[in-house]
């Protein structure tokens, strides 16, 4: 098997051999609970927490959820010796790379410094990549979201009734997402062959709100050298990747406003980790009234 370093160059590149848009549709916590897990457990890894009272909604309505794990091995999880968070199993791969910078299901650390050490000795000599996780990680396995067991599940009642739940939770979210190109559907609701996904939030771009979006990614190409104080250099690869996409639909005669709209979130969220740049906040801000 090759190496693999699961960055947004490799999970792009996944998700057209997929037919499936860049990002995953599903990864927010209303709609998903393995993203909520893992959103929620990173508050105690040191990332900035959930809002108590926010998280104590989230925690009780995905509980009564039949998405809910019902294992120890099916749990999101953090592990390691105490105060120290080491092992992150079962996470969602998108809130993985917005932390880390990779897209895995399971990051692993070293041992101690002399493990880190060794290896960094040795990638040294191979004159290993800056972006190579070993740098930094002792394990990692990557995962692209349509590899993600829920992925399957949350797309087939997605196409069933427009519902994340299916139905099976009190709390339903309106977002209404459609399959296209799916597989026979087995008597135990397995999905096989390639899903392509579209989101289709029941309204369109008018032509005015189309020329906002030209104009805000006008705006971005010009001034995209701003952001490098306070985005890595990743996530501006992630920027420019997003900003072309957007491009290719609005250059389109007929430009798919849910194509549009799924990357516009993933722009946002890129934006989102400029903490502080004066040029992000203000592109944020023209972002609400699109997204």
């Amino acid at each position: 098997m090759s190496f693999i370093v699961p960055d947004l160059e490799w999970y792009t590149g996944r998700s057209r051999e997929l037919h499936l848009g860049h990002r995953c549709p599903f990864a927010t916590v209303e709609v998903c609970p393995r993203y909520y897990q893992s959103l929620s457990l990173l508050g105690e890894a040191g990332s900035t927490p959930i809002e108590k009272q926010e998280d104590d909604r989230l925690l009780d309505k995905w509980k009564q959820s039949d998405l809910w794990p019902k294992t120890q091995e099916q749990e999101t999880s953090i592990s390691g010796p105490e105060g120290e968070a080491r092992y992150f199993s079962n996470f969602c791969p998108e809130v993985t790379f917005d932390r880390y910078g990779y897209f895995a299901r399971y990051l692993g650390r070293y041992a101690d410094e002399i493990d880190q050490g060794l290896a960094h000795e040795s990638l040294g000599k191979h004159l290993a990549p800056k972006n190579d996780w070993r740098w930094a990680w002792a394990s990692v396995e990557p995962q692209h979201y349509g590899d993600c067991p829920l992925f399957s599940v949350l797309s087939h009642r997605h196409r069933e009734d427009g519902h994340p739940d299916g139905g099976r939770n009190g709390n339903i979210s309106t977002t209404h997402i459609e399959i296209g190109n799916i597989g026979q559907v087995g008597s135990i609701g397995h999905i096989s062959g390639q899903a392509k996904v579209t989101i289709d939030q029941s309204t369109h771009y008018s032509q005015n709100d189309l020329t906002k979006v030209q104009d805000l990614i006008t705006a971005i190409l010009a001034r995209q050298a701003d952001l490098k104080p306070g985005l890595p250099s990743d996530r501006l690869a992630g920027l420019e990747t997003t900003v072309n996409d957007i491009q290719t639909q609005l250059s389109q005669p007929t430009p798919d406003s849910s194509l549009i709209k799924s990357s516009l979130a993933t722009l946002k969220r890129i934006l989102e980790g400029a903490a502080g740049n004066v040029v992000a906040s203000g592109w944020l801000k023209e972002l609400e009234g699109l997204v």
